[in-house]
């Protein structure tokens, strides 16, 4: 038997503890990724992804974990790779269809309760797996962050984080009461305690910003190197 005791074959069978083992094996892929990050400031989101770039023949500012899901929200991804892409692509088909039937952009909650449900049902039809990924969507017109989970729980957030090295992120997270700073005094700070995490690891690596705040009028926008140059180092 394996380590979930032939309870982690599919998703659908709890164990007699009360556990889906392939729940917990995709929060593990999650644990596994490098950091992202994410704060609600007074004049809106600024969300944050370490990546390391493995190979010297990667492109810098390209393969992005922060994502646009329409000209309104961002999404911010941690986990396995390729189901990060398939959410990011999900959450835009279930905001383009929100705005087809009811002339209005989808806001945050909306959005991640409909996106929760593709999760749940990955958990009940056979022959698919869960996400293994989390991802943060953020906006500024409704001032909203919230974070969907492996398990397809959801939660709102001021400032929240996901990853490798995240508990001790989230720790320095909550000494910033972030409501207080605008998103471009948070840049620098969002970047030390990046940074922080990394100090020790010898690998090379950069920072990836997107803000959506009043300053981009609402819209999920790259920070402009004018104003943070990805951070690199060997």
């Amino acid at each position: 038997m394996s380590g979930g005791n032939g309870y982690d074959f599919n998703a659908i069978s709890f164990s007699p503890d009360g556990k889906l083992f392939q729940v917990e094996y995709a929060t593990k892929a999650v644990e596994k990724d490098y950091l992202v990050l994410a704060v609600k400031c007074q004049d809106g989101i600024l969300m944050a992804a370490e990546k390391v770039l493995s190979s010297s023949l990667l492109a810098p500012n390209s393969n992005h974990r922060i994502f646009w899901i329409n000209d309104s929200i961002a999404c911010a991804t941690v986990g396995h790779r390729p189901d990060c892409y398939a959410l990011a692509v999900k959450a835009r088909e279930e905001a383009s269809s929100y705005f087809d039937n009811f002339g209005v952009k989808i806001t945050v909650p909306e959005l991640v309760s409909r996106v929760s449900m593709s999760f749940q049902q990955n958990h009940c039809v056979s022959g698919y797996r869960p996400y293994g990924c989390t991802a943060l969507f953020g906006s500024f017109i409704d001032e909203s962050l919230y974070a969907i989970e492996p398990c397809g729980q959801y939660y709102g957030y001021f400032a929240c984080c996901f990853g490798k090295g995240s508990g001790l992120a989230r720790a320095e997270l909550q000494k910033t009461d972030w409501s207080t700073k605008t998103v471009r005094e948070s840049i620098d700070e969002v970047a030390r305690i990046i940074r922080t995490l990394h100090e020790n690891q010898n690998k090379k690596w950069e920072i990836e910003m997107m803000w959506i705040c009043k300053e981009t009028e609402g819209i999920p926008q790259r920070v402009p190197e004018s104003v943070f140059s990805p951070v690199q180092a060997e």
